[in-house]
């Protein structure tokens, strides 16, 4: 999915809110340290002016360890806010609101202080909880300073949780910004373009919301909607458009450029039962939006953010070949977009900013003989086709055709894709955490990978797929039984940046610290409320 909208100077942040989940878990962390909650918890930062929502809740265990022999949660909590150790303030004063009403809800978890219970999730025995709680909605914070918000209950036990307002300047130093992200709504009235696919949840029908005809809705907004590329191309950049493409997911780069016969999905967009054969690429979408955004904008400027959202996708499903194809796409849409900038004559005034965000520990050990792999009769041998170190060798993705070709390296057109995606000599990659899956490091040409499959009715227990990677050995996974797929990592991810505030994106930080150095970048912080 690509989102692209104008600026607005109004920011909503929404805070997270607990839902009542049979038998969830988590962990008491600075959220709901004991059994008062605070959200946004402990250490969040702010930035002066934007708005957020605040929810308490006050806890009383039923049964399990916590419990305290009153099953009835506390209803007259109070809560309070102050600045820099100034006097503490009832909330709804401080943020000159009525008293929110009071809510009665409750849920069950399997408890344990670091991480979810798994006697207890084996023997079906959850901690019932009861709840009360209040929220307070679109808040904000206009002065910059640490602030100390207090929930107090019971007999004086408290909650608190210390936030800061960062002390940004509000001068503005970039007119546009430009974000990719490699792999994810507030009171809003509408992004001037919204492209991507999930078309059933547009068409109407039991897959939207309340089964209504979103096309219709967004064309009695104004929207000008296309359903192919075609139509985005020759749609005018003076037009707010919606552009749905397919289906579900957008077809990979792969399939769409290499194995177009798995396009035949019967995935298109209006519902049909067609299949979506004329789908823009990343670029195709990113630069039809900076030609939207730049008619329509062109003196106050955009925000645009461009999603490579398969990569995620793919290395999910171990599927690294598509994975990669996609994250070319992104290099691809990257260069273009910068000389689009440049042919716009707006390059110097733009941030652009290219992150993922988050990584799936993948890394690449070697090369594999996939030849010598699929000639062996016996499962354990395969695995000598590996090669470490010295016996690791070049792949050979960048020689076209045959895969004893020694001719120079070549790559296709645009972007450096490789020129031969099924050679003799391959990757030896993987991630840090798998599913039980068969392996023979072989680009899989019917379609997306599928690793694993269900062998149970009643409950998720996932084995290595028997029709997957046939000539490859199995592997063992590391992760628990109901995992279908891959999972994310801790890898830290790296942070490009070309334009004004580039000095800021240097170096090793939090990843909040994107999102402030943009606001920084855009002159976003307000100091006072409007009026």
């Amino acid at each position: 999915m690509v989102c692209f909208r104008a600026l607005s100077l109004g920011l909503t942040i929404w805070s997270s809110l607990s839902a009542v989940i049979e038998a969830q878990s988590f962990q008491r962390l600075g959220t709901c340290p004991t059994l008062g909650c605070v959200f946004p918890p402990d250490q969040t930062d702010f930035l002066a002016g934007q708005f957020f929502d605040i929810r308490l809740e006050v806890h009383a265990p039923v049964n399990g360890s916590e419990a305290t022999g009153n099953p009835n949660p506390d209803t007259n909590f109070t809560f309070t806010i102050s600045r820099d150790g100034g006097r503490a303030q009832p909330a709804a004063s401080y943020f000159r609101l009525a008293e929110p009403a009071l809510e009665r809800w409750n849920f069950t978890w399997y408890e344990d202080w670091w991480q979810i219970d798994f006697f207890a999730r084996d023997a079906d025995t959850p901690s019932l909880v009861n709840v009360a709680s209040k929220a307070y909605r679109r808040v904000a914070l206009y002065e910059a300073g640490e602030y100390t918000a207090t929930l107090t209950y019971g007999n004086g036990t408290k909650t608190t949780a210390s936030w800061l307002v960062r002390d940004l300047a509000t001068a503005r130093k970039a007119k546009n910004i430009i974000l990719f992200i490699g792999y994810t709504w507030t009171n809003w009235t509408g992004p001037d373009v919204l492209l991507g696919g999930g078309a059933e949840q547009f068409n109407p029908g039991r897959r939207s919301y309340r089964g209504q005809d979103y096309y219709k809705l967004f064309a009695d907004k104004g929207y000008n909607v296309v359903q192919n590329n075609t139509a985005l191309s020759n749609t005018p950049n003076n037009a707010k458009t919606l552009g749905i493409f397919s289906t579900s997911n957008l077809p990979v780069w792969l399939d769409r450029n290499v194995y177009k016969q798995n396009l035949n999905t019967k995935n298109s967009p209006d519902g049909r039962g067609g299949n979506a054969t004329d789908v823009p690429g990343l670029r195709e979408m990113t630069l039809k939006a900076i030609d939207i955004l730049t008619a329509r904008h062109s003196k106050e400027g955009f925000f645009l953010m461009s999603e490579g959202a398969s990569i995620d996708k793919q290395m999910h499903t171990l599927d690294y070949d598509r994975a990669l194809g996609d994250l070319l796409e992104l290099d691809d849409t990257v260069r273009a977009t910068m000389a689009k900038l440049e042919q716009l004559g707006n390059k110097k005034e733009t941030l652009v900013l290219v992150t993922a965000d988050h990584g799936h520990g993948f890394d690449v050990a070697g090369s594999v003989d996939t030849r010598y792999l699929n000639e062996q009769d016996v499962e354990r041998e395969k695995r000598n086709a590996v090669g470490t170190y010295e016996e690791s060798g070049l792949s050979q993705y960048v020689y076209p055709g045959d895969p004893e070709d020694r001719s120079p390296v070549q790559y296709s057109e645009g972007a450096a894709f490789p020129a031969n995606w099924d050679p003799r000599y391959t990757l030896f990659s993987g991630v840090s955490a798998n599913p039980d899956r068969r392996e023979n490091y072989q680009v899989h040409k019917s379609g997306p990978r599928v690793p694993t499959m269900n062998t149970t009715a009643d409950q998720d227990n996932y084995v290595f797929n028997y029709k997957d990677a046939v000539t490859g050995f199995v592997s063992n996974g590391t992760l628990p039984l109901d995992a279908a797929t891959g999972v994310h990592s801790l890898t830290d991810v790296p942070v490009f940046a070309e334009g004004p505030c580039q000095e800021l994106f240097g170096g090793v930080y939090n990843n909040i610290d994107i999102f402030f150095n943009m606001a920084a970048c855009l002159g976003l912080a307000r100091n006072q409320a409007p009026r």
